[in-house]
């Protein structure tokens, strides 16, 4: 998930978007985003970088800034920033991700459609292969909103725990 856009929500209105991306090396790409609505004139830019440490370990980060004009009544315009972290890395049987985001308060996206109010998220999963048919993971997640206001914060920890168990592919009976 990115800063400038979301997919787990549908929007009413058009947005007008731009994205263009460059591998300055093998192992570094660099994204520059722009998202615009046409009616009201909000807007979000964002950089994005990817860095690969090496084939099993990979880094990653994006830094947006918003611009909103909340409703025709306002003539003021705010804008807001946030940010976002990520590591991956992998083995033959581990998989170990994480990441961080934090959004200042004015920070308007797209996937929402008010004012952030300052959030931040961090959530890390472990998964390991014990064997070809049994798997486990964990999953740990921590989310906190109202940052930038004066009174009660929202804060939310979710931390998960699975097993799983496949069978062997069995043979296919004949047609």
């Amino acid at each position: 998930m990115g800063l400038v856009g979301s997919t787990q929500k549908t929007f009413e209105g058009d947005l007008y978007g731009l994205r263009g991306s460059t591998n300055l090396t093998d192992n570094f790409e660099l994204a520059a985003n722009y998202v615009q609505g046409k009616k009201d004139q909000n807007s979000i830019a964002s950089l994005e970088a990817e860095f690969a440490l090496s084939p099993e370990i990979t880094l990653s980060g994006e830094y947006g800034w918003s611009s909103s004009e909340r409703n025709e009544t306002e003539s003021e315009r705010k804008t807001g920033n946030a940010f976002r972290i990520g590591a991956s890395a992998y083995s033959e049987r581990l998989t170990i991700d994480g990441s961080y985001q934090k959004s200042g308060g004015n920070f308007f996206s797209v996937g929402n459609a008010t004012l952030l109010n300052g959030q931040e998220e961090g959530d890390l999963s472990l998964d390991y292969s014990f064997t070809d048919y049994i798997n486990g993971m964990l999953y740990y997640n921590q989310y906190n909103e109202h940052l930038s206001e004066q009174g009660d914060i929202f804060r939310y920890s979710l931390a998960d725990a699975s097993l799983s168990f496949s069978l062997p592919k069995l043979p296919s009976l004949p047609s």
